[in-house]
């Protein structure tokens, strides 16, 4: 980061103290410190930590008139941080303006060895100021307000062409290999039982059959049971017998011819 902004005069030979002290850990200290002149004639020697391991110093020697450089210092620690940092130097001249009374111009002297020294500028001289470091970004804005959705729809686009087809391939050979026999398919459900028909209407009751005539063969008596002794004269009427066994039906006799009577027919239910 930058330290600061310095000027350093023609000749000059300046000690330098930089201050870690805020940095550093507690228990902290400077192990050591290098720091180099990335540009120009300037020099730099007896870089030194102090005792207490808090700051460094060193000596920056001239620098050649209107140079702007930078002064690189590494810091290493007991903890084993590194740190980079860098001062900006500008050179100015180390005399006053004079003015020479035989062409009455304008000059500043340079204090140096002695021997012809270069020719100065003419006029007075001011060094620039140091451009400082680039600021921080500033904030991003907030976004503003998504706005309100158009309720118009855009036009439709216009279809494009239908591209022409393409020719038809060639026919596949024919087989001459029969293809295999495929599986039988399961056999389907067994349908829904069909309805149990209605019961048929009973048939008519036939006409009854006639009457057969009445025989007129009287069946054989039977025979007549023994008779019983002659009993003494009673005054007592005696019981009377049993009635003798019935002897059997004789045949029926012949069917009489069918008499003329209307049947009634009677419609089942």
């Amino acid at each position: 980061m930058l330290l600061g902004t310095i000027v350093q005069t023609v000749n000059n030979r300046t000690r330098i103290r930089v201050s870690y002290n805020e940095w550093l850990a507690q228990g902290e200290v400077l192990a050591n410190a290098l720091v180099v002149v990335d540009s120009g004639t300037a020099t730099v020697d007896t870089v030194t930590v102090t005792p207490d391991g808090k700051e460094i110093s060193f000596f920056l020697n001239g620098g050649t008139l209107n140079d702007i450089f930078n002064l690189i210092i590494t810091a290493n620690t007991s903890f084993s941080q590194s740190r980079n940092d860098h001062i900006t130097v500008g050179v100015q001249i180390n005399g006053g303006p004079v003015i020479n009374s035989g062409n009455a111009s304008a000059l500043l002297s340079i204090v140096g060895p002695t021997g012809a020294g270069p020719t100065g500028p003419t006029g007075p001289f001011s060094i620039a100021g140091f451009t400082g470091d680039t600021g921080p970004t500033g904030y991003t804005g907030n976004t503003g307000s998504t706005g309100a959705a158009s309720t118009v729809t855009g036009p439709t686009g216009f279809t494009g062409n239908t591209g022409p087809t393409g020719p038809t391939g060639p026919s596949g050979a024919n087989s001459t290999v029969t293809g295999p026999t495929g599986w039988t398919g399961p056999t389907g459900f067994t349908g829904p039982a069909g309805a149990v028909a209605a019961t048929g209407a009973t048939g008519y009751t036939g006409p009854t059959g006639a009457t057969g005539a009445a025989s007129t063969v009287t069946g054989p008596t039977g025979p007549t049971g023994p008779t019983g002794a002659q009993g003494a004269a009673s005054t007592v009427t005696g019981p009377t017998g049993f009635t003798g066994i019935t002897g059997p039906t004789g045949p029926t006799g012949a069917t009489g011819p069918i008499a003329n009577i209307i049947m009634y027919m009677t419609l089942a239910a």
